[in-house]
């Protein structure tokens, strides 16, 4: 092959190559978005907490009860147990970094079904089935809100 026709396959590569890099940023440019983390419950500012607690309780009422219940082992005293708002605030996050973007994450949506949510559900049955409910809980009810 002849050094012409060889560089004029390389220009042909590379502007392939341009092309998948370009439709590579893009796609990250459109899942973008911000990384969420559990927030700190041992801060001991209560508006910190207060504030947390109430996006907590939003994502739990419009996410995750409509469309992943009903929830058998979410009991409606959840806000009286502190274990609670950790685990919550762990599958609140990973929901988060899968969904709450531009475009679903798949590997994190994955993450999220698979591992997340399985278990916080195991971890949270155990600490909740000695509780009664609302009428017989357990625990000391909290004033977050």
């Amino acid at each position: 092959m002849s050094d012409v026709r060889k560089l004029a396959r390389l220009v042909v590569d590379v502007a392939l190559l341009e092309a998948k890099v370009g439709r590579l940023e893009k796609c990250a440019g459109e899942s973008g978005g911000a990384t969420y983390a559990p927030p700190d419950w041992t801060s001991e500012d209560a508006d910190d907490q207060a504030g947390w607690f109430a996006e907590l309780r939003q994502w739990v009422d419009e996410v995750l009860v409509p469309e992943y219940g009903p929830l058998p082992w979410l009991r409606a005293c959840w806000e009286a147990h502190r274990r609670c708002w950790w685990e919550l605030s762990i599958l609140q996050a990973g929901w988060g970094n899968a969904y709450k973007r531009n475009r679903p994450d798949l590997d994190a949506a994955i993450t999220f079904t698979d591992r997340l949510l399985p278990g916080v559900q195991s971890r949270l049955n155990e600490c909740l089935s000695p509780c009664g409910g609302a009428r017989g809980c357990v625990a000391r009810v909290r004033s977050v809100s």
